[in-house]
């Protein structure tokens, strides 16, 4: 389906969100760091450490160097990150700084680019000739190992810092400092007076606001939308819907459905269902998990 076309499903008008959704998520400053911190930056960084060369790749063509290094400061920053995203919920759970978390995601790293170093230096060698190499035996040892990427490592340390303290972008479920001003990406809002950006899912059904909608309930990949103007389905996960609306907005009382408390008219009751009825007159059942919370809301 290509972008601005429309197709009908169970008589409603679904609207495409791929397109509009993939132009957001390229266009998102999460996006653009991720895109610095794994391919920009490692390129960069290991074409200079290339074109400098130290120590046994020093008499290494410069083809060579290239060969190596490239691929090297891609695995430090690609399998720290891939180490850091493991380790972050025992992290968290502990209470550990995100820069503790950082340094054990390049330790634990440190095995991996040890295997690379273990595979291609060898390989290169037998490429050689011995005036290349030097005669030299390398020892691989986690202080070589890590002594070897060490500009990338300390780099992906900084980076990330700058971006969590500073830019406020959350890193590995880290949420910007408190007081951070400057964060638009933090799931916690730095000041309660601090204006929050509509959600990224009105955009996506065109609609100006959502003091329009009374619910919005999940239909699998789809969210329907009840608003005051009528109903929209779009392609949209619920989970993430949800997340984009401040929390004293409205309720989930259920795992399909939301209601905004604005259009709440009230709690009803039918044997041992519990229904929430809402000003239009729409019935939005309440699951036994929801249940307490919508008594305490509506009740």
């Amino acid at each position: 389906m290509t972008a601005g076309k429309r197709e009908w499903r169970n008589g409603e008008e679904v609207e495409d969100g791929s397109i509009s959704g993939l132009r957001e998520f390229l266009t998102s400053r999460r996006t653009q760091f991720a895109l610095l911190l794994y391919v920009l930056f490692p390129l960069f960084a290991g074409f200079i450490s290339a074109m400098q060369g130290s120590g046994r790749t020093s008499g290494w063509p410069l083809g060579f160097r290239i060969a190596y290094y490239l691929p090297l400061a891609l695995i430090v920053m690609w399998s720290s990150g891939l180490a850091c995203h493991l380790l972050a919920r025992i992290a968290r759970a502990l209470r550990m700084p995100l820069w503790v978390l950082l340094v054990a995601g390049v330790l634990a790293a440190g095995e991996v680019i040890k295997a690379y170093v273990r595979f291609v230096v060898p390989l290169f060698d037998k490429l050689l000739p011995a005036s290349a190499t030097g005669g030299r035996v390398v020892e691989f040892t986690m202080a070589t190992t890590i002594q070897t990427g060490l500009p990338t490592i300390v780099t992906w340390l900084l980076l990330n810092m700058l971006a969590w303290k500073v830019f406020g972008i959350p890193r590995f479920g880290y949420d910007a400092p408190p007081g951070l001003v400057s964060s638009k990406w933090s799931r916690t809002a730095a000041s309660d007076s601090e204006e929050r950006a509509p959600p990224n899912f009105l955009a996506r059904a065109r609609l100006g606001s959502i003091d329009t909608i009374e619910a919005i309930e999940a239909q699998q990949h789809y969210i329907k939308i009840h608003a005051k103007t009528g109903q929209k389905t779009i392609l949209y996960r619920f989970g993430d819907a949800i997340a984009e609306i401040e929390d004293d907005m409205g309720v989930q009382v259920h795992r399909s459905w939301w209601v905004n408390k604005k259009f709440v008219e009230r709690l009803a009751r039918e044997g041992d269902r519990m229904f929430v009825i809402m000003e239009s007159g729409l019935e939005v059942p309440v699951s036994r998990t929801y249940a307490r919370e919508a008594k305490e809301q509506f009740d």
